[in-house]
């Protein structure tokens, strides 16, 4: 029982690990000199850092909500949200 409750706190950790790297993502300048696939890939890149901020910045409880993974995890996500808005990722 023990080692499933360390699997399930395992995997939240990685949920949330996922989302900040997310938010990590810089696009280029310019986009000229890439080829289709790489603009596609940048779309995609841009599209999931803003579901990212989305998802930290909401205030939703449920259990796959930021708020409810901190809660999980033991974290305080005012905290954990405020080092994102410290480091200009939110």
């Amino acid at each position: 029982m023990r080692r499933q409750r360390n699997l399930y706190l395992e995997l939240w950790a990685a949920v949330l690990k996922k989302a900040i790297e997310d938010l990590h993502f810089d696009p280029p300048e310019t986009r000229e000199s890439l080829t289709n696939y790489q603009n596609n890939q940048v779309d995609w890149e841009l599209y999931w850092k803003l579901q990212a901020q989305g998802w930290f910045k909401s205030r939703g409880k449920a259990f796959n909500s930021f708020e409810g993974i901190c809660l999980i995890l033991g974290l305080d996500a005012s905290a954990v949200r405020k080092k994102l808005y410290e480091k200009g990722l939110l």
